[in-house]
Parts: structure tokens; sequence; C-alpha cells
């Protein structure tokens, strides 16, 4: 219908200095309209790991507006502050448009195609006017928003650094002494804890009504806490106090977000697998979300885990189950040297029945390996004999 109105050529017309025939405002409102469209494909695209994109960017204006004397000034700001939002969205259309040229490749994650976009994704705020920008209280507590579409933009800003440097983390080493994957992580998972302290914010602030503003509505905030439950979980498993000093509160606040706004979840099959996270992980789900004292259980540290399995799904692995390519799994089998239950691990996966107990399937799912103690306690076959040099943790049965 867009294209049928011509807005496809609406920017195009203009570049040319061809008139569009409207008033300011409304070739204010149709340069909108066709950004709002590129956001929503773009959005629902990373979510869903498509990447036949419909509308071309160069169709697109990414220009601040310019102001019109006697216009009003309310469309003005609105119409400015919308091109912030939408060229951090741009950073990600592009990531998976390259991602569509190289997923064929065996290490795509880390191709130079998709790694050139990481000072982009994490550059954004710095072109923010101060109008826009947030401050962190040092504490840890929420930040002050003026407005909830600030909440918002800071909030795709910071899943946008999660969804782009996900795809490296599963192809990059965690134990390698370069340093790449923990530098990777512990950006992303700032961003996680970022993401978390602007939630928070947006709902003691505006409440559910601020949340359901974002594009896509409160889905897609449920959706960005999923995410970032996966790096919490990662985090709490870890052996490095970077990683893991504070991802026990964290993992609890943002717990404790999705209990708030998960009624306002449409599909019932999601909110009973929210509800299945939620009684393997909680201490009591009678209470506000309090993480098992159990857990994580054993050391992490001592993970036989092999080198991450290369995943070729651009998306992130809270809403798949399983890898594209079903020799990724069976070879990543073959090369474990620990038994994993056959079912997704994913936290929105996490096991159906009787989940009271820390033997639930979802907790066992995210067991590093049994404690070193017992570990070292159990009978190993004759003529075998224990590696003088324990493997080092790997957290990719997590990201899976």
């Amino acid at each position: 219908m867009a294209k049928d109105l011509g807005l496809h050529e609406h920017f195009e017309d203009h570049q040319v200095g061809k008139p569009c025939g409207s008033s300011p405002a409304e070739c204010l409102t149709k340069s909108r309209i066709w950004q709002t469209i590129f956001v929503c494909e773009t959005m629902i695209a990373a979510s869903q790991g498509r990447n036949d994109l419909a509308v071309d960017p160069e169709t697109v204006d990414f220009n601040l507006p310019r102001h019109i004397p006697g216009f009003d000034d309310a469309e003005y700001i609105v119409s400015r502050n919308f091109v912030y939002f939408i060229r951090i969205v741009r950073t990600m259309n592009r990531m998976i448009r390259a991602y569509s040229k190289i997923k064929r490749k065996k290490d795509w994650g880390l191709d130079p195609n998709i790694t050139k976009f990481n000072p982009t994704l994490t550059g954004a705020l710095d072109d923010l006017p101060a109008d826009l920008a947030i401050t962190f209280p040092p504490d840890g507590s929420p930040p002050w928003l003026p407005s909830h579409f600030i909440g918002n933009l800071h909030s795709y800003y910071y899943l946008s650094i999660i969804l782009g440097l996900r795809p490296q983390l599963n192809f990059l080493d965690p134990n390698s002494p370069d340093g790449l994957w923990k530098s990777h992580m512990v950006l992303s998972y700032n961003s996680a804890k970022a993401l978390c302290r602007v939630q928070e914010s947006m709902l003691q602030s505006f409440g559910l009504s601020g949340l359901r503003c974002m594009q896509r509505g409160i889905s897609f905030t449920i959706y960005a806490i999923l995410g970032c439950l996966v790096l919490h979980l990662v985090a709490l498993t870890s052996p490095d106090p970077d990683l893991n000093t504070d991802a026990r509160d964290y993992f609890t606040r943002h717990m404790r977000l999705l209990e708030k706004t998960m009624d306002s979840w449409p599909l019932p099959d999601m909110l009973k697998q929210i509800d299945a996270v939620r009684e393997a992980f909680s201490a009591d789900t009678r209470k506000p979300f309090v993480l098992k004292p159990s857990f994580p259980y054993g050391s992490p540290s001592s993970s036989h885990l092999s080198s991450p399995p290369r995943t070729n799904t651009f998306k992130p692995p809270m809403l798949r189950t399983t890898s594209l390519d079903p020799n990724i799994d069976s070879q990543a089998d073959q090369h474990s040297q620990v038994s994993y239950m056959k079912h997704p691990i994913t936290p929105i996966s996490a096991a159906s029945g009787d989940n009271k107990s820390d033997s639930s399937p979802a907790a066992q799912s995210l067991i590093m390996m049994p404690s070193g103690q017992n570990a070292q306690g159990q009978a190993m076959p004759h003529g075998m004999t224990l590696p003088e040099t324990p493997p080092s943790w790997n957290p990719s049965r997590i990201f899976e």
C-alpha cells in the first residue's frame, strides 16, 4: 500500500529537486510513515532470522528535517527525534543485508563484512543531542527518563549491541588468550544491564503504557528481556568476577521485570514458556522472583565442553530451539564429553512438567558440569585417567 502511494519514491523525488506536491505537514508525514515501515521490517527480520528485506535503505530519509518557519514545533521535534532512532535501526539493517551475502561461509560471524559495523553499533549514542541523552547513577539504580520515547530509543540501542555482537560471541573462543570473546561479552553484558535499568525506569515512570509505546509494543519488551536473560545466565556461570559479580542481582531484576510484563503478552504458549523459566530458576514462584540459592551448580571452570558450536541463525537464541544446520548439532554432540538432554535449552524453551526442584530439565541444561569434588570422585573406566590440566569453562551450550 505504501508503494502504491509512492512513498518509496518520495525521498528520491526530493533529492532530484522534484516537488512532491504535498504541504510541509503532509511531506513530513510521508517521510515518517516510510521510515516506520523500514523500522518495523528490520525489527521483525532481526527477530525472526529473515533477510528478505523489501525496503531499500536508499529510499529512506536519514537526514534531520529542516526547521520550517511557522511549522508546528512539536511535529518538528518528533520527526527529528525519530531520525536518531532510525539511524540506530539502520545499522542492524545493514548487518542483516551483509549476513545474507556471507551466510554460507563457515565462520561468517567473524567475517569483516559483519565486524566492520562494531564501531557504528557502539558509537550511536555519541551523535545524540543532549536532550536525548540519559545519565546512569553510579549506584546501579534506574536512570531518570524525561519521556518514554527516550527510554525506548536507548532500549533499542542497547539491544542492537546485544544482537550485533551475538554472532561474534558464537564464533569466538571464550578461552582464547587474545581476549576478544571477553571484550565482546563484557560489552554485551554491560548493554544488558543498562537495558535492564532503562526498562525499570520506564516501568516506574510511565507504567506498562510506556513500554507499549515501543515500536512493536510490549512484545518487543519481553523479547528484549529474554535476550538479556541468556547473557545473565552466561555471566552467572562464569568463573570471571568481571562477569559474575553482579550477575545474580541483574538476573533477578530482569526476571521481575518479566513477571510484571508477562500478563500483557497475548500468546498463551509464550506465557507457559515464561512460567517454565520461572519454575526452573525461582526459589518460590508464589513470590517476586528470587534466584534459587543453589544456582549455578558446580564449578563452571571445569567444563568438558568443546569449542562453541557454529550456529548460522542471525537472531537471538532465546527465540531459537535448534540451529539451521543439522550437521552443526550432530558435530557438537559427537565432540561434547557431557551428556545433555535433547531439548531446547534456551530460557523460553525451558522444560515443562514438574520444575519445582533443581532437577528440572531447564535448570539441568545450564549445568556446566558436576561440582569439581564430585567429578573427581566419580569412578573412571579402566585405563582412563583425568587430564593433567582441566578443560576450560565454555558457555556455548547456554548460547545455543
